[in-house]
């Protein structure tokens, strides 16, 4: 009989990898329900906005309509949802229409809070992806 030892390797990268994009999607998320819940924030002021300003709070669909949805690992979206459909409308303003009658109407300055509030938020969002992964797991 020989006296040999079996060895046997064996691979965790599976494994790890796994745990990896389990962290990373969760990472994702925590950006995407920090940029929202931020948007929320700035939209709760209940009072006539001014030109320039983020729109005030009316009837609350605007904030209702705030929402995120994780694509997959590595992706997120963050925007507005039913029944905050006019939101691009108040974002970027719209411009003098003119109707069949003749009259005009339908002219709103733009308020803007999305794109400022994905500004104001972007080193939170790098601080999320700079902590350790280990934290998400």
């Amino acid at each position: 009989m020989s006296n040999s030892t079996k060895v046997i390797y064996r691979s965790y990268v599976k494994d790890i990898m796994k745990d990896v994009y389990k962290a990373e999607k969760k990472r994702v998320k925590a950006a995407a329900k920090l940029v929202a819940t931020a948007i929320k924030a700035k939209l709760k002021t209940k009072a006539v906005s001014m030109a320039g300003q983020p729109p005030g709070k009316q009837s609350g669909r605007l904030i209702k309509g705030v929402a995120y949805k994780i694509e997959n690992t590595d992706s997120a979206l963050v925007g507005f949802k039913a029944p905050a459909h006019h939101a691009h409308l108040l974002e970027f303003g719209t411009r003098q229409r003119v109707r069949k009658d003749g009259k005009k109407s339908g002219h709103v300055a733009p308020r803007p809070f999305f794109v400022p509030t994905l500004k104001e938020q972007a080193d939170n969002v790098r601080k999320i992806f700079m902590e350790p992964w280990t934290d998400y797991v």
